[in-house]
Parts: structure tokens; C-alpha cells; sequence
């Protein structure tokens, strides 16, 4: 009301020797004066008034948005109409989710051990008595015969395990580590898995398995159930095949140091090279037979949290290479060519990321809680949700029909169905 007392003076000292006309000049324009303070007072005491169409929020509400990409990167996509459902499971978090192939069962492990849900029930049918004090990663292997899991105990221990599938036997045990093992990655053939862990190393281990028994097996099955073959039989030695135990070879082939600090991502490129990313904000692309460096990628500003290759390209050009990192970026590379191609932009700093195979797009979880799908080829981002509140995404799964994501975090599990 300053400005409107200084008005009214000038004002005053105008008209003041003008007689009666000037006093009914003055007092019309302090009239005038009052009434447009009492009325628009309000709105121009609490800033700026809100654009058309949109809701003043009420006093001490917070408002959050997802920041738009510069106009040189990619704008966001309108975010698909799904409905979350939630899928109670336990106190700790789950820090670790994975599919079977055939989408019946769905593994979560935590602190509290590696429990195996039923889907589409969602209900827990089994927990597979593991050692592991925590657990970071869970992988099935490409013919979905055996799980990966990786884990340890902070500090101490890096820890794998090899569990048969379906039958949830344990077949392989070992410690290779001095801390934690972040993330586990099978090569394409099955025949080798690396993990990577948080003392800054990666190691890649021969996994050889001796079929020869399950063949003789099946031979002799065979003869005991006759030529005349039938569904029920054959379904007999399926199941006698599957009790059957199979011999499992782990050898560790090569160890790899290139990185300066923790290795929190580890994928194959190919059945000779590995990729990882670590705390050293740094992509390294290295041989299995030397752990030679063919590649650098050191555009990163952030650590590397995922690594996402491309798998079936087109052979006239060269692969392709997504990186998620915690400095808000999605990055595509040509890796052979140790170019980075585009980038885009997250609205928080990213945990997690996985492939959504069906879609051929990337889901990647926030520190705040929320889901975001990243096309792969535009890098266009789409809010999907966000649960909790600065409760972290620690584990994301897609159901092998693509129809489904689960989300863990501190806010527990959520399910997400496509419509």
C-alpha cells in the first residue's frame, strides 16, 4: 500500500489549491484507489496468478513437476494410462527382482532371504534357503535353467550362488570378492556369467555344465517308458529330468581392475568382451581373454548405475550402447566407434534400469520414487508413476509379456499393468 499513499500525495498537493474541484477530484480518485487495492490485493500479494486452466495450490502444499529436456534434447512423451496395484511382501525392501522365462514365477530377494511369488496369483509359494545377508541382483540364465545370485555382506564379502530351475536346488556356491557384488550378467551362450563388485573389480567365470548324464537319463527313461510315447509319459520324463542332477563347473577366468572406484553395472557385449560402469563415472569395454581396455566412454559426469547393449541389430550399422548414470542423463553410444551419439535428460537422479524387451524401450526408477519409460530411440521420457515419498527404486522386473512391471522400493512392491 506504499505505492498508494505516495499516489494519493502527489495527488493531494495537485489539487489541494483548486477549490471544490479538486477536492471531488481527489476524493474520486482515492475512492478509485481503494476499490482496485481491495479487489486485486490479493492476487498480486501472492505473486504471480496462476496460468488458464490451472488450480491455485492451497497455503504450504508443494508442487512438483518434471523438469522439461532443452530444446536440443528430447521432449517427454504423455505418460500412458496405467494403474498401479500393490503387492505386499515382507519389511525390508526388495533390492533384487526377476522373471522365470515361462512368467509364472516371479523371485524377490532382500535381506530377509529370496522368496519365489506366483504369478498372476501374486502370492508367496516358496523361499529358497539362501546365504546371503543381502541381496543386489538376481539373474536367469538364457535357457532360464538356472538363477544367478549375487549379494554379499557389506564390506566383507562378495557372494554368488547358482540355483537350479525349477527345482530351487542349489548347485554352486562361492566367494571371490571383498565387498559387496553389485550386479551379475550372464554372456549370451549361458556358458559364462561376471559380476562386478564394490572393491572396484569385475570377474568372469566359465559356467560348464555336464548334460551328458541328462541324456543318458533321457535314454533310459525312454526305454523304460516304451516307444509308444504319449503326453502323460512324456510328461513323466520331463519330471524325472528335472529331479535330475546335474554336474556344475564354476571356474573364474580373468579379473578386471580398470576401474578406480566401485563397479555398480556389468553387461556383455558379446561372448569375448564385457562392459562395465562404475562410481568412477567412467563406461569401460574390455576383452575376457586379456582384460585389455578397447574402449573408454568417459562422458558421464555422474557414476554409471545401468547399461543397457543392444541385442539383434542391424548389421549395417554399428551396435548401440544406452548408460543411465546418477548425473540425470540417459546416454546412447556407438561403442565400437567410442561415439556418444544423443542424450537426454531425467527429472531426478536415477537407481535402477532394465530393458522392456517387448516394447524395445527402457524403464528406469528414481531416487524420489518414480518410474520413467525412455524410448530407445528417440530418448523421449514418460512419467509411468511415483510412490513414496524421496523413497528409493530399488529393483524393477518386466513380465515377459510386457504387460506387467513390478517396482520395489522403500514403499514396498508396486505392479504395474499396461492396459
Amino acid at each position: 500500500m506504499s505505492f498508494v499513499r505516495c499516489v494519493l500525495f502527489v495527488w493531494f498537493c495537485l489539487f489541494a489549491n483548486k477549490g471544490w474541484a479538486g477536492v471531488l477530484a481527489f476524493a474520486s480518485l482515492w475512492l478509485g484507489m481503494v476499490w482496485l487495492a481491495a479487489v486485486a490485493g490479493e492476487t498480486w500479494a501472492a505473486g504471480v496468478p496462476p496460468a488458464a486452466g490451472q488450480v491455485a495450490p492451497a497455503s504450504g502444499t508443494r508442487l512438483s513437476a518434471i523438469r522439461q529436456s532443452p530444446s536440443s534434447l528430447s521432449s517427454p512423451l504423455s505418460p500412458s494410462p496405467l494403474s498401479p496395484s500393490p503387492l505386499s511382501l515382507g519389511a525390508s525392501p526388495v533390492t533384487a527382482l526377476a522373471f522365470a522365462a515361462d512368467g509364472q514365477s516371479l523371485c524377490c530377494g532382500s535381506d530377509e532371504g529370496l522368496v519365489v511369488v506366483s504369478w498372476p496369483e501374486r502370492t508367496e509359494v516358496r523361499r529358497l534357503a539362501t546365504e546371503l545377508s543381502r541381496i543386489l541382483d538376481l539373474r536367469f540364465s538364457p535357457r532360464g535353467d538356472y538363477l544367478l545370485v549375487a549379494g554379499g555382506i557389506p564390506g566383507e564379502a562378495g557372494q554368488v550362488e547358482v540355483w537350479s530351475w525349477p527345482r530351487g536346488e542349489l548347485v554352486q556356491r562361492h566367494q571371490g570378492h571383498d565387498d559387496l557384488i553389485q550386479q551379475a550378467a550372464w554372456s549370451p551362450s549361458g556358458q559364462r556369467y561376471a559380476v562386478a563388485s564394490f572393491t572396484g573389480e569385475c570377474s568372469v567365470h566359465a559356467f560348464v555344465v555336464d548334460r551328458e548324464s541328462d541324456r543318458e537319463l533321457g535314454r533310459e527313461l525312454d526305454q523304460e517308458l516304451g516307444r509308444e510315447r504319449d503326453r502323460e509319459r512324456d510328461g513323466q520324463r520331463d519330471r524325472e529330468l528335472d529331479r535330475a542332477e546335474s554336474r556344475v563347473d564354476v571356474t573364474e577366468l580373468q579379473r578386471f581392475s580398470g576401474h578406480a572406484q566401485g563397479v555398480l553395472a556389468i553387461e556383455f557385449w558379446d561372448e569375448q568382451s564385457c562392459l562395465s560402469g562404475g562410481l568412477d563415472q567412467t563406461i569401460r569395454w574390455w576383452g575376457v581373454a586379456d582384460v585389455a581396455v578397447k574402449r573408454s566412454l568417459t562422458n558421464h559426469v555422474g557414476a554409471v548405475v545401468g547399461l543397457l547393449p543392444e541385442r539383434g541389430q542391424e548389421p549395417s550399422r554399428s551396435r548401440r550402447l544406452w548408460s543411465v548414470g546418477v548425473d540425470q542423463t540417459v546416454r546412447l553410444w556407438q561403442p565400437e566407434l567410442g561415439r556418444l551419439v544423443r542424450f537426454a535428460r531425467l527429472p531426478q537422479p536415477p537407481t535402477v534400469a532394465c530393458w522392456d524387451a517387448t516394447s524395445g524401450q527402457i524403464l528406469v526408477g528414481g531416487r524420489d520414487g518414480s518410474l520413467w519409460r525412455v524410448s530407445a530411440e528417440s530418448l523421449e521420457v514418460a512419467s509411468l508413476g511415483r510412490w513414496g515419498e524421496q523413497q528409493w527404486v530399488t529393483a524393477l522386473a518386466v513380465h515377459p509379456d510386457g504387460r506387467s512391471v513390478v517396482v520395489a522400493g522403500g514403499f514396498g512392491l508396486q505392479v504395474v499393468d499396461s492396459p
